[in-house]
């Protein structure tokens, strides 16, 4: 139903299949001798793409796991992809902005904005040196320059509070991430 009302306004959507490694784990432990991955995979895709052709023949359709830790397997690296590729204008860039840093190609994307934007710090710091007033150009500078690089951390995933998730979830301990991403962005 929601389908094709979303077809009627002339929408474009995206059909997104979740829990994706939960039905593997379970067809694991139901079917032992005969699991096979890909063909399971193949088959999940195949049945939303049967239904959800009835509504609309050029349905993206994604499978994707819920949980965190899985975030680079199955279709989500490509449903980021085409949710970045597929918004229009402004409500792409504060899409991109209001993702979290899961993949690479949301990673890429913040990236690209965060840089295309950079002017516009420049264009405030030049504004605020314009009348002579003897050090206010500096402390200005320097607040501004210390918010666009808390904004871009956080941006980024590089602030301590994302880290310190990152590091949970992969098991390992906080310094040896920030180890790791020193030897990668020096300071």
């Amino acid at each position: 139903w929601l389908a094709s009302e979303v077809k009627k306004i002339g929408k474009r959507f995206f059909f997104i299949r979740t829990n994706i490694d939960q039905d593997l784990y379970n067809e694991k432990i139901d079917h032992p001798k005969t699991y096979n991955e890909t063909l399971i995979l193949n088959r999940i895709r195949e049945n939303c793409l049967t239904h959800i052709r009835t509504v609309d023949d050029t349905a993206s359709i994604f499978l994707i796991s819920g949980r965190i830790h899985c975030t680079s397997q199955f279709d989500f690296p490509n449903m980021c992809a085409a949710l970045l590729r597929d918004y229009p204008g402004l409500k792409r860039h504060a899409m991109i902005l209001a993702m979290s840093t899961n993949c690479k190609e949301v990673i890429t994307a913040k990236v690209n904005i965060l840089r295309s934007q950079a002017w516009v710090a420049a264009a405030v710091s030049a504004a605020v040196a314009t009348p002579p007033i003897p050090g206010l150009s500096v402390m200005f500078d320097f607040s501004l320059t210390v918010g666009f690089v808390i904004f871009y951390k956080k941006q980024l995933g590089l602030d301590d509070e994302s880290l310190a998730r990152i590091a949970e979830i992969h098991h390992i301990p906080l310094y040896v991430l920030k180890d790791e991403l020193q030897k990668i962005l020096p300071a």
